[in-house]
């Protein structure tokens, strides 16, 4: 019976996590892109237009919403679940992990496990951490993704707000000048005798506050 269930047991132990992880993706991808009632929706419903679960992964990844290594780590989870999902012959994790070159080492290098268990429980159980790592990661994203957002406006608004006191620095600067000018005032005198106009000076003293603020911040 076993040889007929190719190792069923294990393969719907994974197919349970690629499903939650799944999931979990598919609601914050179709959150982020408010998109309502996602489920029916042409590309998060269970229709033949939804995205792969692949896909999905790939929005999360150009966005960057995962770090780097989180990133390998869901690329290692996907090569697992795809040898138990379309490889016959991947009936244990030993078999499976034999199939894929260098995932068993990242794996066990990232939750390690006790020497004293056998390949196989090794690799259950850090498959397991591995799946439950991911799942926990996808569904704090929100949280990750709002703190993300919300500082690259934050400094969108100071970058827009400093361009504006220097634009307005300048234009003081013509404003006074021509004030002066208009008006035939005195320029303002210095020290060798000579003479600067009064809005440069101010405009300058403006700049010089300006500058020693931002080092100081």
């Amino acid at each position: 019976m076993g040889e007929i269930l190719f190792g069923i047991e294990v393969r719907k132990e994974v197919l349970v996590y690629a499903l939650l992880i799944e999931s979990a993706t598919s609601h914050f991808v179709a959150r982020l892109l408010d998109i309502p009632n996602y489920p029916d929706s042409i590309s998060f419903g269970n229709k033949a237009t939804s995205l792969s679960f692949n896909q999905k992964i790939s929005i999360l990844m150009d966005i960057d919403a995962l770090e780097k290594e989180d990133g390998k780590k869901i690329k290692t989870f996907m090569g697992i679940r795809n040898q138990f999902m379309h490889n016959i012959n991947a009936q244990t994790y030993e078999s499976c992990f034999n199939i894929l070159d260098g995932s068993e080492k990242f794996l066990l290098k990232h939750y390690p496990q006790q020497s004293t268990l056998s390949k196989e429980d090794q690799l259950h159980n850090a498959v397991e951490s591995l799946s439950k790592d991911i799942l926990f990661k996808i569904t704090a994203l929100e949280e990750k993704v709002k703190a993300k957002v919300e500082q690259r406006i934050k400094a969108e608004i100071e970058k827009k707000t400093s361009q504006a006191f220097v634009d307005s620095i300048k234009e003081l600067e013509s404003t006074l000048n021509k004030y002066i000018q208009d008006n035939k005032l005195t320029t303002f005198p210095t020290g060798d005798g000579s003479g600067k106009k009064m809005g440069t000076i101010i405009a300058n003293l403006m700049y010089g506050l300006v500058i020693k603020k931002i080092k100081q911040d």
